[in-house]
């Protein structure tokens, strides 16, 4: 039987390859072609290069004789037969800095590979095809490069944001620590399909599906969507929690006093967290570099990682990704409205609507969708007037990416929004799929967590306020000239987070008084909060 990939030789006495019959090198001078192509490229300095399966990495040399010294080729390769075949032809052009070559196919983990490159020196990138190779899986090729993009931009968002909302984020992060008894999203297993709820105004159409066949389906819901649901009288059986500040906690009333499963980010509002029962499952999506993340990595403290997505909607389609093995199902992620209508009634930006109007102000909700700028778009099957901006479109966008990226079958019940080009699903098929994957046995399962995790938060926690403990006698002792200030520089790369949000340009820690001044009443801040944890934090006997 014929191999399904092979090395040939070409007519000039290269190596080839040969793939289900298909070269995907030039037949007459395969080195030749990619060497020209790689010519024509301009190169740009603090790009990450992304090479879609880089094969015998012809055309490899070329670029990284011009490559920018700030810049780096990152080569992935999706097929597990191919790749086995070149790696010991590709060996000899990795290099640590310059150019690294991968064997993957999914979201986490090219952002694996994205945390291990990325020291904030990269400002783009740029998919560069070199042969056939990319060809023969291309979509999923383009979606990984459109992630990578989607991680950039993230990261530079973070970056900014972390001015605002960077202590926040710190401080969430240690409060939620302390909480033992929440686990790792890895910890929990549907055996049902999921239907994913957002709030968009297509959700209204799929609250019958909902009602009828409550107990087909685990209801995953995005958090400004709880309370349509409830109001529709459906619990859902999760909620996604992503955000930071208290600007959600009303999301949340509607659940007071239920028993419903939390997914959050660990740097979530902690009051958000408690403002119902159920058991919550934790997450971490990477903020920024930070000592303090390492060591809770190190520690196995930190919820497990997954990409940082920006997009809640998104984020909750990546969490059913984890939570069940079996068909996900959409409605409400529509990433546009209708022209007067932003939300599905009943949300609480309806109600925000419904309490300012007054015989003056007239219609607010039509009010404030109608000012909002916007552009105009035909959504899905070209039939309807909608209106999207480039920040709803860039995570709708996203959001086909991370579904063309899944193991699992992703599909659209959404009658209305942008077409995200996901396979759609009538209420009949979706039933069909969902009654072909749920199985009768133990619904949900749990991973054992350790007997010693509070003893290991207490202990944690303890050691940091140590360090902070160390570090601010260390100031003290300079203040009275009985130390240099370059001594205190070590404790400073240590307790990183407690400059993680200064606006500064230059590079931290430093020893300039105004730096050390702040830097000093933050750790002060810390210390406090971190004493007021462990004095509420109660060790088992």
């Amino acid at each position: 039987m014929e191999n399904q990939i092979d090395l040939i030789p070409s007519r000039n006495g290269e190596l080839n390859i040969q793939y289900c019959g298909k070269t995907l090198y030039s037949r007459y001078n395969p080195s030749g072609s990619a060497e020209k192509l790689a010519g024509s490229i301009i190169l740009k300095s603090r790009t990450i290069y992304l090479i879609p399966s880089p094969l015998l990495g012809y055309g490899l040399l070329s670029i990284l004789n011009i490559l920018p010294e700030d810049s780096i080729l990152v080569g992935i390769e999706i097929n597990q037969e191919i790749m086995a075949v070149t790696a010991p032809y590709i060996h000899r052009f990795q290099d640590q800095k310059r150019c690294q070559i991968y064997r993957l196919d999914d979201a986490l983990s090219l952002y694996k590979v994205f945390n291990s490159i990325n020291d904030g020196s990269y400002r783009s990138c740029r998919l560069l095809p070199l042969n056939s190779g990319y060809q023969l899986h291309k979509n999923k090729y383009d979606s990984l490069f459109s992630s990578l993009e989607h991680f950039l931009q993230n990261y530079w968002r973070n970056r900014l944001t972390s001015v605002k909302l960077g202590k926040l984020w710190i401080k969430n992060l240690l409060t939620n620590l302390s909480d033992s008894e929440g686990r790792g999203i890895n910890q929990f297993k549907t055996n049902k399909a999921v239907i994913l709820t957002g709030a968009g105004e297509s959700l209204e159409k799929t609250i019958q599906l909902i009602n009828e066949s409550r107990n087909d389906f685990f209801i995953l819901a995005v958090d400004t969507a709880i309370q349509t649901l409830v109001r529709s009288g459906i619990y859902p059986d999760g909620v996604v929690n992503l955000e930071a500040q208290f600007h959600n906690l009303k999301d949340f009333y509607s659940l007071s006093g239920q028993e419903v499963r939390q997914f959050a980010d660990m740097t979530a509002y902690p009051a958000s967290l408690r403002s119902f029962k159920g058991d919550r499952y934790y997450f971490s999506s990477r903020f920024g570099t930070c000592a303090l993340v390492d060591r809770l990595t190190k520690s196995e403290l930190l919820a497990p990682e997954i990409p940082a997505l920006g997009s809640v909607g998104v984020t909750a389609l990546y969490v059913a990704g984890e939570i069940t093995d079996g068909p996900i199902f959409m409605s409400g992620l529509d990433f546009s409205y209708l022209p007067g209508k932003s939300h599905a009634k009943e949300s609480p930006f309806h109600d925000w609507s419904r309490l300012k109007e007054n015989r003056l102000s007239g219609d607010r909700w039509y009010a404030f969708t109608s000012s909002r700028p916007g552009i105009r778009t035909p959504g899905k099957n070209n039939t309807q007037n909608l209106i999207t901006n480039p920040v709803l479109a860039g995570y709708g966008k996203q959001l086909k990416d991370m579904a063309n990226l899944m193991e699992r079958s992703v599909f659209d019940l959404a009658e209305r929004g942008l077409d995200l080009n996901i396979p759609r699903a009538s209420h009949q098929e979706a039933l069909e799929l969902a009654h072909s994957f749920n199985r009768d046995e133990q619904k949900t399962s749990h991973i054992s967590e350790q007997t010693d995790k509070r003893s290991r938060i207490h202990h944690f926690l303890k050691e940091e306020l140590n360090r902070l403990e160390r570090l601010i006698a260390l100031w003290n002792s300079i203040n009275n000239n009985e130390e240099e200030p370059e001594n205190l520089l070590p404790l400073l790369k240590e307790c990183d987070y407690i400059y993680f949000h200064f606006p500064d340009t230059g590079i931290l820690p430093n020893t300039a008084p105004a730096f050390l001044v702040r830097a000093v009443q933050s750790a002060r801040y810390y210390r406090r909060l971190i004493s007021n944890l462990l004095i509420n934090f109660h060790r088992p006997s």
